[in-house]
């Protein structure tokens, strides 16, 4: 077990060097600029406006930069190394197809955890700047913000199993535009009543609900989220990755590497 554990935990590692040196640094630059920019031109506005546009700014930007960097990093835990053919070495020691993929997966999420602290660390940086201080209801949205980048990696993975990079990438991201209108797509049936009813709800039930794991309205204009709501995001969000990802073990394993 303990030999296991210890190849399960080189792969994590290998994939977390991977991802955070290839990106980890772009992003906090990118988003500390355009932080900076969005805090000086709010100085002009009141308050309570300049608190919101950077909020619902801040927000929006950190969780586009998370999806983008899920996207590459979910497409690249396998074409990486299938370009400089090093996992013929890896997979030639006693590690399984398992703890290589799914080792691999969670080296990944961790640079990505790390990447959204530190954009949560610039733009309580850049709130404090215009003397705002941060509450719970914004430390809640950018958890929302890690479960959606986090399911978005795992089905990017999935999908990079059996297809190129490039294609897995579309396909995961067309699913999450998808997952965010998912409200839209169950009620189809009424803008097109030729198709089938069963068609629509199917492809709600299939489709991830991005929706339910975006609090960035609330943490500018609502109220805190009861726990209990939390958690079940929380255990939405796991599930489907695990999901996701043993779809991924599963191709990987009768995948042929030759």
């Amino acid at each position: 077990m303990i030999p296991r554990i210890r190849v399960f935990v080189g792969c994590a590692q290998l994939g977390y060097w991977e991802s955070s040196r290839q990106r980890l640094f772009a992003s906090l630059a990118l988003y500390l600029a355009l932080a900076i920019l969005v805090a000086v031109l709010g100085k002009e506005l009141s308050i309570r406006q300049d608190e919101k546009i950077l909020k619902d700014f801040g927000l929006a930007a950190m969780e586009m930069l998370a999806v983008f960097y899920a996207l590459i990093g979910g497409s690249s835990i396998l074409a990486s190394e299938m370009e400089q053919k090093s996992f013929y070495f890896v997979l030639s020691r006693p590690t399984s197809r398992f703890s290589f993929l799914v080792g691999k997966f969670t080296g990944m999420a961790a640079a990505q955890l790390v990447n959204l602290l530190g954009l949560f660390g610039i733009l309580w940086a850049t709130l404090a700047y215009i003397d705002v201080p941060v509450d719970a209801r914004l430390l809640v949205a950018v958890l929302g913000i890690a479960f959606q980048a986090l399911l978005v990696g795992a089905i990017t993975t999935a999908l990079s199993v059996f297809t190129s990079p490039p294609i897995a990438m579309v396909f995961a991201f067309a699913s999450y535009i998808a997952g965010r209108w998912s409200d839209v797509i169950r009620g189809a049936n009424e803008i097109a009543p030729e198709t089938p009813k069963l068609l629509w709800e199917a492809l709600y039930l299939a489709l991830p609900n991005y929706r339910y794991m975006d609090f960035k309205a609330l943490a500018v204009y609502g109220d805190l989220l009861p726990v209990e709501h939390l958690l079940s995001v929380a255990a939405y969000a796991v599930c489907y990755t695990a999901i996701a990802l043993s779809i991924a073990v599963l191709g990987f394993e009768r995948k042929d590497l030759r």
